[in-house]
């Protein structure tokens, strides 16, 4: 048999086949950071609701909560796939995978955009107090859009995710005996080790965020309504 890392690409590359193929594993990821993204909502407002108003504090602790049901979400995933899993149908290749090739998701530069001409900002940019909130409300967009980048990086990840997943949860238990060291690891490890990174970007884009909007709008203490109070501000008064 072959060293395990090699023996790991391989499987690990056809469990990807496998899933893009008959499982939709983008689409099961969306409906799943959807439902994680719900129960952090929950979260922040019911922390609203009992007097916690600081946004740059309770969006990340909503983040930590919808982050572990999306973890404990990602179990019953492969759960639900190991019911409908049929070996036969992975076929294993006898080459290594280039991991050099292997698609990557590709991130917006904006390298043909214009923020500002987007937003129409050039003019009330030049006074000395709209170039202010003026620039915060373009870093606070640009918060939402990084954010918006990271979901659909993990989303275009998912086969990749999946298949690891699924190696460790099931497909390491089947070969335990022969893989002792294979065996050591674990799906949460997997997945934790996949997806920490989005989630502590996330939390700390939120708590900036937070922190912005309550600096811009003090009187507000949820996203919607505070961004709805700047942008009136800013257009209201650049209209007049």
């Amino acid at each position: 048999m072959d060293s395990h890392p090699n023996w790991r690409l391989r499987v690990r590359a056809a469990l990807e086949a496998y899933f893009r193929d008959r499982s939709y594993p983008r689409f099961a990821l969306t409906l799943l950071v959807t439902i994680a993204g719900f129960v952090g909502f929950l979260i922040s407002h019911t922390l609203l609701n009992h007097g916690f108003e600081d946004m740059w504090l309770r969006y990340p602790i909503s983040v930590i909560g919808g982050y572990l049901a999306f973890l404990a979400l990602l179990r019953f995933w492969v759960e639900i796939e190991r019911a409908r899993f049929d070996p036969k149908k992975v076929r294993i290749s006898t080459e290594l995978p280039d991991e050099s090739t292997s698609p990557l998701p590709k991130t917006f530069t904006g390298d043909n955009i214009s923020w500002l001409d987007w937003l129409d900002l050039s003019e009330f940019l030049n006074d000395g107090e709209g170039c202010v909130i003026g620039c915060l409300f373009v870093l606070v967009i640009g918060l939402v859009a990084g954010m918006v980048s990271i979901l659909f990086s993990i989303i275009m990840a998912a086969p990749e995710l999946m298949a690891e997943m699924f190696l460790d949860a099931v497909v390491m238990t089947l070969f335990y005996r022969h893989l002792k060291n294979a065996a050591k690891e674990h799906w949460l490890g997997t997945a934790v080790k996949r997806t920490w990174k989005s989630a502590l970007l996330t939390a700390a884009a939120l708590s900036l965020l937070g922190l912005l909007l309550g600096g811009l709008a003090p009187d507000r203490h949820s996203i919607r309504p505070a961004l709805k109070e700047i942008s009136t501000g800013i257009f209201g008064n650049h209209k007049e």
